[in-house]
Parts: C-alpha cells; sequence; structure tokens
C-alpha cells in the first residue's frame, strides 16, 4: 500500500501563491511536487516524509527560479499538443566531428590527435567530445491548457540529452505541457518550443475525436501534399545541395494518400506501398518506415503521413525513384476518408 502524502497547508498556499505569479495551476504543481519524491527517498531514505516534502518543494521552487526568473529566463508556456510523430534520436556531436574531419590536415590533428579522439574546438579546455542526444517532437495544438481552434499550429518540441529518454509520448494522445517558445524576431507559422530539464507531459483531461483532430491538422497551417507532388517536394525542399544548406534539413511534409499494402522486414525499415487517384489515373510511391513507429493502419486506410523526400535507386533501374521516410502518420478517420466519394 503506497504511502499518503500529506503535503502541508503552508506549502500548498505557497503553491497558490506562485500559480498566481506564474499562471501555473496549482494542480500542475502539486503533481510536479509529488514527481520528485521517489528520486528524493532514494537519495534520502533517512529523511522523514515531511522533510522529504520539504525537499521536494524546494526542488520545484529551484526550478520555478530556473524557468521564470532571472533576465535570461524564458518564461514556459503551456500547451496542449496531440504528437503525430518526431525526427528519431540524433546525436549532435557527430556535426562537430564532421566538421573535424573536414579541416586541414594540420589543423585537424589538433582536434583528433588519435584515432576515435575528438576534442571539442569550442571549449577552451578542450575536452573530448560526448554524445548529445537530440530529438524533435511534432505536433499539432495550441498554446494554453486546451485546444484553441483559432491559436491550433503545427508543434516543433526540441528534446535534449537526459529528457530524450523522458520525453516519449505516445501518437494521437493528447497532452498538456509547459516548454519554452525559441526567440525569434520572425512570426513563425508554427510553434517552434525547446523542452526544459523540467518539462513534463501530462494527459489532458479534454478528450478529442479523431474527426476533430483531423480537422485540427488541416486547420494548423501546414500544407497536406498529395503522392503526386513529390517530385516537386524533392526539388524545392529536400535535395542535397551544397550550395543551399537548408536543403536536407527540411521539415517533413505531411503527404496524404492510400495504403495499398504493408511489408514487413525484422532488419530494415518496414515498407509502405501507397497510391492515390489523380485525374491522370492512380499514382503509386513507397514509403519507409522505422520500427519506432507502431503501424497502427491497415490495407485500404486513407493516412496523413509525416514525411521527408528521399531518392532510391531500384534493381537494374539507372533513374532513381522519389520515396518517403515517415517521421510520423495519421489514419484519416473512415467518415472523412469516404466524403469525397458520397
Amino acid at each position: 500500500m503506497s504511502e499518503k502524502i500529506d503535503i502541508p497547508q503552508t506549502t500548498i498556499e505557497k503553491l497558490e501563491r506562485y500559480s498566481k505569479q506564474f499562471g501555473i495551476p496549482v494542480n500542475d504543481l502539486t503533481t510536479e511536487l509529488t514527481e520528485y519524491l521517489p528520486q528524493i527517498k532514494s537519495e534520502y531514505p533517512n529523511l522523514s516524509m515531511k522533510q522529504q516534502v520539504a525537499q521536494a518543494y524546494r526542488n520545484l521552487i529551484t526550478r520555478l527560479a530556473q524557468d521564470e526568473g532571472g533576465i535570461r529566463a524564458t518564461k514556459a508556456v503551456p500547451h496542449t499538443v496531440f504528437f503525430v510523430g518526431d525526427s528519431g534520436v540524433k546525436d549532435e556531436a557527430k556535426k562537430k566531428i564532421n566538421k573535424i574531419n573536414r579541416m586541414p590536415p594540420e589543423e585537424k590533428k589538433i582536434y583528433n590527435p588519435e584515432p576515435n579522439v575528438y576534442l571539442d574546438y569550442k571549449d577552451p579546455s578542450m575536452k573530448p567530445i560526448t554524445p548529445i542526444e537530440h530529438r524533435v517532437l511534432y505536433g499539432i495544438g495550441s498554446s494554453g491548457t486546451s485546444i484553441d481552434m483559432g491559436r491550433t499550429q503545427f508543434v516543433k518540441l526540441d528534446v535534449w540529452k537526459e529528457s530524450v529518454s523522458k520525453i516519449v509520448p505516445e501518437l494521437n494522445v493528447l497532452y498538456t505541457f509547459r516548454a519554452n517558445p525559441k526567440q525569434t524576431d520572425k512570426q513563425l507559422p508554427f510553434y517552434d518550443l525547446g523542452a526544459s530539464s523540467a518539462t513534463r507531459l501530462r494527459k489532458s483531461d479534454v478528450t478529442l475525436s479523431n474527426e476533430a483532430k483531423y480537422e485540427l491538422i488541416k486547420a494548423s497551417g501546414k500544407d497536406i501534399f498529395s503522392i503526386g507532388d513529390m517530385d516537386v517536394l524533392y526539388d524545392t525542399r529536400f535535395k542535397r545541395d551544397p550550395a543551399n544548406k537548408m536543403f536536407g534539413d527540411a521539415d517533413p511534409v505531411f503527404i496524404e494518400a492510400f495504403v495499398s499494402n504493408v511489408v514487413i522486414r525484422e532488419e530494415k525499415n518496414n515498407i509502405v506501398n501507397l497510391y492515390d487517384e489523380t485525374d491522370d489515373g492512380l499514382v503509386y510511391a513507397t514509403a519507409y518506415i522505422p520500427h519506432s513507429l507502431p503501424l497502427k493502419f491497415n490495407n485500404n486506410d486513407r493516412v496523413v503521413l509525416l514525411a521527408s523526400v528521399g531518392e532510391l535507386t531500384f534493381g537494374n533501374s539507372t533513374e532513381p525513384t522519389k520515396v518517403l521516410y515517415v517521421k510520423g502518420f495519421f489514419v484519416v478517420p473512415a467518415d472523412s476518408a469516404l466524403e469525397p466519394y458520397v
């Protein structure tokens, strides 16, 4: 039986005060306080429960001071989002290693003094470069503690280091969380957010139907393309061109199509074959989906894939074919998929 957590009234009153100051619901602050307790109990097993609660309170207030105060702090803002995919986990340290490998031989020798040892050229003490895990979560939502259609946009949530393994949402589930809007002078057509070490995803009390979520995707301001647009998308957004560094690192796009069949492969990415109808007849495409994404769709389903466009050369062909590399997906509800045909 779990031990009852008794939060002193004086502590609750303080949380109510900070709730008003920072615009954070008291329930969120109370929940965060209790989430610190298991680690505190592990680190300080001799503390009484009252002392553990006091330490958890101190952890919470320190986090508030880090995220909400100071001249360099960016005020964390609540957002409500359902996630449709992610970039996959990448080691950003490889960018520094790649830059060192491109340096002239004499300079490279300074930062790569022996095989498999790379020194950080941005660090005055030249410490060895260590892995830096990074992941971008993609979703649809709005600022606030509930979905607002008027503010709904595509969402990019940057997650770094230890948080990569802690912030792992289920797809198509509505969450509320606090994150830091990235500072920019530009008016962006999407929410560009950064998770902090204190960012926690909490399932929202609000329930949305899949039909409502599909409408939000269409209203998010992010275009939904067809598989017939893949050639143009590749040439204008994804083609790797050394003269244009934006290409190759572009955000994934939405592609809507029907699933003709799925090919399960144990050692390589699974394959999803797609088709769609156009005025010129049927068009086809091949998509590759990583094992980290659950295959929650069937043949004949209409799906919105979040994907980047690349090229592959098949068999004896000399001409490359455009293919999709899937980062996420949303299954279009049957009623919505049938609307054009009824």
